[in-house]
């Protein structure tokens, strides 16, 4: 059966053309007559337009082939000879291009056909009348299931789409090359209106940031900033980054250096707060030690002085406290001896007569206690004497002494030493016993004794400070 439509041969059986894919009639047409053609009216050619930015493909592109579906064959109407606009319907030509699907066996729309103008299609039908069926020209298969009549045009569409491509990257190069005239003429006017740009250098090393500043045309000054930063980098400049100056002026450059522990060794506390804290030092500890310098003077630091540390580091002071003589009242005197020495006094004890402490005891110190006393210095300790035990004692001595007393002018002999009592005031109250004793001579060499009565004698006996007897009452006196 022999397509109308491209008038290639088909089977007799076959429903659709193998050229083209045209539904084939089902009664043959007559020998020798060309099947006049429905006009189908294409749609105008589309023409997009091209992506700028689309990458050059040299496969088809699916977007220039629009499919038209033919719902149904069209019917195949016999020529009349008479009939002038059957003729002229005949002889119709569609100038565009038909779009038409390629129907698989399994009646599938698989691919686009594209067929060439119908006026064209006429004057092949009329060249193939003459051609054997083995000479025609067979369609090519395009990758991708597309039938390709005419490969003339996928060249033409390849060709125009180079041209665009070179056309797209002059484009490019154009813009390209006014954007950088741009940026440039900005920058020169910026410099040449609003000065240079101070360059960010924080972080940098000195000679880093001193050569970059340099660079961009401006003097650098370096002030050194006490920080916790590594050493030697850059913490901040005056004027910040990105400020604009005129070329030539001074950019000041804070470079970091390593904090340390000043020097506060022998001065007074207040004064090395101070400093610790003018270098930052913020967790500062206060001890005390006791020292013959004057009061809250610095003895010690630690860490030790010029040592590298961090502002919240741990600072201990150990200050100055001044001796001060303990007070040992009422210790014994072995007691009081040890806490003055402890506190590296020299101590002189001195007995002190009292009857308001007990015998042996600490009663006070010269100086007083409490007294500021540089450490060596001597230290009077007075230690409780009681003088009724020793006046006591004394008193009664006395009268052991002395197997006789002379009261009056009269002498006695001594019997015994009744009670001593301490009376205060370094006085002693006694009773004794004693009688008369008188020696009589006879004839002028022979002596007789004789003796009185016994009598009880009490009196009073007072004393000075160096134990000697100040007065007795009655008035008496060892011996005859």
């Amino acid at each position: 059966m022999i397509c109308p439509n491209c008038q290639t041969p088909n089977r007799e059986s076959a429903r659709f053309c193998d050229g083209c894919g045209y539904e084939l009639p089902t009664v043959d047409p007559v020998v020798g007559m060309r099947a006049p053609v429905r006009e189908v009216l294409a749609p105008e050619p589309f023409d997009p337009v091209p992506d700028p930015f689309e990458e050059e493909d040299d496969e088809i592109d699916l977007g220039l082939l629009r499919p038209v579906t033919v719902s149904s064959a069209p019917t195949i109407e016999l020529p009349d000879a008479d009939d002038d606009e059957d003729e002229a319907a005949a002889s119709a030509v569609v100038k565009e291009p038909v779009y038409l699907p390629v129907i698989d066996e399994a009646g599938r729309n698989t691919a686009d056909v594209v067929t060439e103008p119908l006026e064209v299609l006429e004057q092949k039908d009329e060249a193939a009348e003459a051609v054997p069926v083995e000479a025609m020209p067979v369609e090519q298969e395009h990758a991708g299931g597309y039938r390709v009549a005419d490969e003339s045009a996928l060249a033409t569409h390849h060709a125009k789409r180079r041209r665009f491509s070179k056309r797209k990257a002059i484009i490019f190069a154009l813009i390209a090359c006014l954007i950088a005239a741009i940026i440039i003429a900005i920058t020169a006017g910026a410099h040449v209106l609003g000065g240079r740009s101070v360059p960010n250098v924080i972080g940098m090393s000195q000679m880093d940031a001193t050569y970059m500043i340099q660079e961009a045309g401006f003097r650098v000054k370096v002030e050194e900033v006490v920080s916790d930063e590594v050493e030697g980098i850059v913490l901040s400049t005056d004027p910040a980054a990105g400020s604009r100056m005129a070329e030539g002026a001074t950019v000041t450059v804070r470079i970091s250096i390593a904090r340390v522990i000043p020097e506060v060794v022998g001065k007074p506390l207040e004064e090395a707060q101070g400093l610790l804290g003018e270098n930052g030092f913020t967790n500062i500890e206060v001890t005390r030690a006791k020292s013959n310098e004057p009061a809250d003077t610095v003895l010690t630091v630690t860490p030790a002085a010029l040592t590298r540390s961090r502002a919240d580091a741990l600072i201990t002071l150990e200050v100055a406290e001044p001796f001060r003589v303990p007070d040992v009242t009422g210790k014994s005197q072995e007691e009081a001896v040890d806490a003055l020495e402890a506190e590296g006094y020299s101590v002189n004890v001195q007995r002190y007569n009292t009857e308001d402490a007990p015998e042996g005891t600490a009663v006070k110190t010269d100086p007083a206690a409490g007294t500021v006393l540089a450490s060596g210095s001597t230290v009077a300790l007075s230690i409780a004497h009681n003088r009724s035990v020793e006046l006591v004692e004394l008193t009664r001595q006395f009268f052991a002494d002395s197997p006789t007393l002379t009261m009056d002018g009269q002498l006695y002999e001594m019997s015994k030493v009744g009670e001593v009592a301490y009376e205060g005031g370094n006085s002693c109250a006694f009773s004794i016993t004693v009688r008369p004793i008188q020696t009589v001579t006879w004839f002028g060499t022979q002596t007789e004794t004789r003796y009185g009565n016994y009598q009880t004698v009490n009196g009073t006996m007072t004393w000075t400070e160096s134990n000697q007897i100040a007065s007795v009452e009655p008035p008496l006196k060892q011996g005859g």
